[in-house]
């Protein structure tokens, strides 16, 4: 009992410490004289960003004064991780794996209200002097989308443990690329009314806004595999990274009422843009993975390995939040610049 305690807790201490990642890696293979191998990793996950999740972008407000607040829902997409690698001696405990992972999510939300409801613009850098509410029949919707792509080339060393039996740990090291894009479109339509002025004009507001960012850098990690049996095993890894690259973003408005809006020019449409070309980005990553997974010899003397698990990264920028402010306006808005990755995936490796 003791022993069994002892070994559980090495493990815990090996691989739970942060999220996991999309490789999903195992550790070496059993057999002996297949150096090649690559894998296919399907994964459902969801691309989480503070900045974008957690934006109010209108609010609803009823004849009773009651006021309700909506942000845009959070939506999960399939995304996918191929990985290539090359075993440098016959018992695998070294090898070079070259690793690529996709995910795109979309998400979009909207609201209307009848003749007697009214929408409050929460986003607009222009529409400070009324136009921010847009009475009844009205609407306003927003649709956000989110790209990650991240590219791996690492080298691992695997080990076994030298006080239990059918543990393995590994080392690995290597060089972490990723690129992350994020946007959203929102829309308000609806009547800017002002009584005592006598008006009573349609409202069209129209806002997009986009981030990219790029960045390269070290990436280290440290794993542990326990064999169940002959075919079963549990394990996981823990990795952090230093990426530096570079970050820009742009705010495009377009604010369609004919009526006078105080420090703004005459006119019926209105415009503001704000764009950063290029900005320093240095991001801490956090990354690892759980799985279990089942190796199982093929009748051509080959291998293959089918892995289940979860795995996530976490982006943890310097950055200040993003600031819009126009300068005949008064809503200054902040976006912040922390996302992270979420999944479930299944990983099929072939050795060869």
């Amino acid at each position: 009992m003791k022993y069994f305690v002892h070994k559980a807790a090495c493990l815990t201490w090996a691989f739970a410490f942060a999220a996991p990642a999309f490789s999903g890696t195992m550790g070496a293979a059993e057999d002996q004289g297949h150096p090649f191998f690559f894998s296919v990793a399907p994964f459902y996950g969801a691309i989480t960003d503070e900045g974008i999740n957690k934006l109010v972008f209108a609010e609803q407000a009823t004849p009773a004064g009651q006021v309700t607040a909506f942000l845009p829902d959070g939506e999960s997409d399939w995304g996918y991780t191929l990985s290539l690698g090359y075993a440098f001696d016959p018992n695998h405990e070294r090898d070079l794996v070259l690793t690529y992972s996709h995910l795109s999510t979309e998400t979009s939300k909207s609201i209307a209200v009848g003749e007697d409801g009214l929408i409050i613009n929460r986003l607009s850098q222009l529409a400070n002097f009324g136009p921010q509410n847009v009475r009844g029949p009205a609407s306003a919707g927003i649709s956000a989308d989110y790209e990650y792509q991240t590219a791996d080339l690492m080298t691992n060393h695997y080990f076994p443990s030298e006080q239990f039996n059918r543990v393995e740990f590994s080392r690995f090291y290597g060089i972490k690329a990723t690129e992350f894009k994020k946007g959203f479109t929102a829309n308000y339509n609806g009547r800017f009314i002002v009584e005592f002025d006598g008006i009573n004009a349609p409202s069209i507001d129209n806002i997009n806004y986009s981030a990219k960012y790029y960045g390269i850098g070290p990436r280290i990690g440290m794993g542990g595999k326990w064999r169940l049996n002959r075919i079963f095993s549990v394990g996981g890894d823990v990795s952090a990274s230093i990426l530096v690259g570079s970050y820009k973003n742009e705010w495009n408005e377009t604010l369609a009422v004919d009526a006078f809006l105080g420090e703004l020019p005459a006119g019926p449409v209105h415009s503001y843009t704000q764009v950063t070309n290029s900005r320093a980005w240095v991001s801490p990553v956090l990354a690892g993975n759980l799985a279990v997974a089942a190796d199982f010899d093929v009748r051509s003397a080959n291998h293959i390995r089918i892995e289940g698990g979860i795995g996530s990264e976490q982006y943890l920028p310097h950055l200040s939040p993003d600031s819009y402010r126009a300068k005949e306006g008064d809503n200054t808005l902040y976006i912040p610049q922390h996302f992270s990755i979420r999944n479930v995936f299944i990983k099929f490796t072939y050795f060869c």
